[in-house]
């Protein structure tokens, strides 16, 4: 029988199973990071916002899943399929003092 990655379906408990070194749960936030950033994408060509406020739980609590979010800085992609780094941001917030803490 095949197990899930965590218990319950709760984004804490995969960024906590990915801080501690599961593979998975890290192919899995990052697969989503870059669903978040496709549809960010989208959104910036249908409204042209001079900027996007990501809260996505994961980027919130690790960094690097923003990088995922902003997508390769290829220039043949068009801005349809990844965001324009400049215009996606984090809300300033104090970093983790530690990657296995579920919230700060």
């Amino acid at each position: 029988m095949r197990r899930g990655i965590v218990p319950e379906p709760d984004t804490s408990l995969v960024v906590d199973a990915a801080a501690a070194g599961d593979r998975r749960a890290d192919r899995l936030l990052r697969e989503r990071a870059r669903a978040v950033g496709r549809a960010v994408a989208l959104l910036l060509d249908v409204l042209n916002p001079d900027l996007v406020v990501v809260t996505e739980q994961a980027s919130v609590i690790e960094p690097d899943y923003l990088e995922e979010i902003r997508g390769p800085r290829s220039t043949s992609r068009t801005s349809a399929e990844t965001p324009n780094a400049s215009s996606v941001h984090m809300p300033d917030r104090p970093r983790c003092p530690s990657r296995r803490a579920r919230f700060c």
